[in-house]
C-alpha cells in the first residue's frame, strides 16, 4: 500500500525550516555585531590607555623635580629655636604650582594612581598652609620686635601665631606641629608614595 503524500503539511515544514534559518541568521548577526564592537573598542581603549600613560609620565617628571624642593624645606625641620628664622627659608611658590598640577591631573589617571595623586595634592595643600602660617608668624614678630625695640622672640612668635595667625588657617595646625614641620613631612611621604607607584606603573606599561 503506497503512502499518501497528499496529507503532508508542506506549509508547516517550510515554516519550521524558515524558523531555523532565521535563528541561524540572527545568531550570525549577533556574533558579527559583537565582534565589530570588540574591534571598535580596542582602538578606543588603546587610545585611552596611551593618554593616561602620557599624563602619568608628565606628572611623574614634575613630581620628581618638586620632591627635591620639598625635601630641602623638610630638612629645615624641626626648627632650631636657638636662632631667628627667615621667611625665605620656607618659600612655597613652586609648591603652589605642583598642587594645582596634581589636582588637575588626578581625574585623568586610572586607579589607584588617581587616588594617590589626589591624596598627594591634599597633603601638599596642607604643607603650603602650614608654611604660609609660619611665614606670616615670622613676619609679624619681626615687625612687632622692631617696633618695640626688642630682640626677636620665639615666645612672642608663639603668642602671635595663637592669637593672630592660627584662626586664618583652615587646617588650624598646632604650634608644635608647625615647628616640627608635620604637614611638610606628610607631603613628602604622600608624594613619594605617588611617585613610587607611578614609576612602577610606567615600567610595567
Amino acid at each position: 500500500m503506497k503512502a499518501d503524500c497528499t496529507n503532508v503539511d508542506f506549509s508547516s515544514i517550510v515554516q519550521a525550516v524558515s524558523t531555523v534559518v532565521l535563528t541561524g541568521i540572527t545568531g550570525v548577526y549577533v556574533y558579527l555585531t559583537y565582534r565589530l564592537l570588540q574591534v571598535q573598542e580596542r582602538p578606543t581603549a588603546s587610545i585611552r590607555l596611551a593618554a593616561q600613560d602620557a599624563v602619568a609620565r608628565a606628572v611623574s617628571a614634575k613630581v620628581k623635580a618638586k620632591r627635591h624642593l620639598l625635601g630641602v624645606i623638610h630638612a629645615k625641620f624641626p626648627l632650631d629655636r636657638t636662632k631667628k628664622p627667615s621667611t625665605s627659608d620656607f618659600s612655597n611658590q613652586d609648591l603652589d604650582a605642583l598642587q594645582v598640577e596634581l589636582m588637575s591631573v588626578a581625574p585623568q589617571l586610572m586607579e589607584p594612581l588617581a587616588y594617590l595623586c589626589h591624596t598627594a595634592a591634599l597633603a601638599v595643600t596642607d604643607a603650603i598652609l602650614s608654611l604660609t602660617a609660619l611665614q606670616m608668624t615670622i613676619s609679624v614678630e619681626e615687625k612687632n620686635s622692631a617696633a618695640a625695640g626688642r630682640a626677636w622672640s620665639w615666645d612672642e612668635a608663639r603668642r602671635t601665631y595663637l592669637t593672630e595667625v592660627r584662626e586664618q588657617v583652615s587646617t588650624k595646625p598646632e604650634w608644635g606641629d608647625v615647628l616640627e614641620g608635620k604637614a611638610v613631612a606628610e607631603a613628602v611621604r604622600a608624594l613619594k608614595e605617588f611617585d613610587d607607584k607611578t614609576t612602577q606603573y610606567l615600567r610595567g606599561s
